[in-house]
């Protein structure tokens, strides 16, 4: 019972932070630029508690999801000159784009951290075709590749990627055995059952190995690994676009939920790993060019500075209002599947 409330605890507190980061950049950047905020709050719902301190109420609410902060004059017109739509261009989309960018910069801060204290994530070499190339290029199963042609590596689908996009006749593999860095040139087979180029690798799936770096070098290649996982990201979504991803892959917040549970059971640093992950996922879906998002704001942004002047406000609401209802409509969606093995079981018992 103890260790089930600890693990509920847990996934609050990190979609707790993920929200308290987003909106913090919001806030912070609003305070720089001299735009009066009237409220910070963490949830929705009715108000739990709360204090004020100066011209902000900061208030926790009761649904632990979500968050918002309340400018003066964000969706109404305000004679305030403190008024957020009477700010200036940049400084209307720098408050929105902050928010986004905390996300980012929370993922960054976590990596560096894991990185320093664990070490950056490698492939390491499961087993070896029998016949194909890496079998007799002096490779060995439990070898930690950490780079193909010089450029760092960190998951499976990277290794692949890599292997199956160069244009050289062979690639060049750098490894970790025994504390020591090797480096294998290897020819690369074109695969027709595949259709593509292979060396012959077959990477542990399920693990990854830990290459310990100095700080300067987890600074340098923190920002590499989370551009690695945006790419990963943009691809799952273009696969989900094209039919190459299934829907049922496709996760909302029941699963989100489900895995976040999951991951708290294995420890603190799995958990913080998938907090990263969540925030620089979070970032990049809310700069979707959708209304109601930040991306959505900022391509407003973008009209106005185009035209010269502002779209009509209550146009503008009106497109954020269909966004936020697409969204919803998404959301439940989404949800529904997540949820779907658990009816058609509830289905079964009635």
């Amino acid at each position: 019972m103890l260790s089930t409330l600890l693990i509920v605890i847990e996934v609050i507190l990190v979609f707790s932070a993920l929200i308290l980061i987003h909106e913090f950049g919001h806030f912070i950047v609003a305070k720089a630029v001299g735009i009066k905020v009237h409220e910070f709050s963490l949830g929705m719902g009715p108000r739990i508690t709360g204090i004020k301190r100066g011209e902000t109420e900061y208030n926790l609410r009761a649904i632990p999801i979500g968050g918002f902060i309340r400018p003066e004059g964000e969706d109404a017109e305000s004679e305030d000159p403190r008024a957020f739509g009477n700010k200036p261009l940049w400084a209307r989309a720098a408050v929105v784009a902050a928010g986004p960018i905390s996300n980012f910069i929370l993922a960054f801060i976590i990596i560096i951290a894991l990185f320093t204290y664990l070490g950056r994530p490698a492939i390491i070499v499961g087993n070896l075709t029998a016949g194909m190339p890496a079998a007799s290029s002096g490779l060995q199963v439990g070898d930690v590749i950490t780079k193909i042609n010089d450029k760092n590596v960190f998951f499976p689908p990277e290794l692949i990627k890599q292997i199956s996009s160069s244009k050289d006749a062979k690639i060049s593999m750098t490894v970790i055995r025994n504390n020591k860095e090797l480096r294998f040139n290897i020819p690369k087979v074109y695969s027709q059952t595949e259709k593509r180029f292979m060396v012959g690798v077959l990477p542990v799936q399920e693990a990854a190995g830990f290459v310990q770096s100095n700080y300067w070098e987890n600074l340098k290649l923190s920002p590499i690994y989370l551009a690695a996982i945006v790419d990963e990201i943009g691809r799952g979504l273009k696969g989900l676009f094209t039919g190459q991803v299934s829907k049922d892959e496709v996760g909302g917040p029941v699963k989100i939920i489900q895995i976040t549970s999951e991951v708290a059971k294995t420890g603190i640093f799995n958990l913080l790993n998938l907090l990263a992950l969540l925030s620089l996922n979070l970032g990049i879906v809310n700069l979707f060019p959708i209304p109601a998002l930040d991306g959505g704001r900022l391509i407003f942004f973008a009209i106005e500075g185009i035209r010269g002047k502002p779209i009509e406000q209550k146009k503008e609401a009106v497109a954020h209002m269909v966004g936020f209802v697409f969204l919803i409509s998404l959301i439940i969606l989404i949800t529904i599947n997540d949820i779907k093995p658990w009816l058609q079981k509830l289905w079964v018992l009635f």
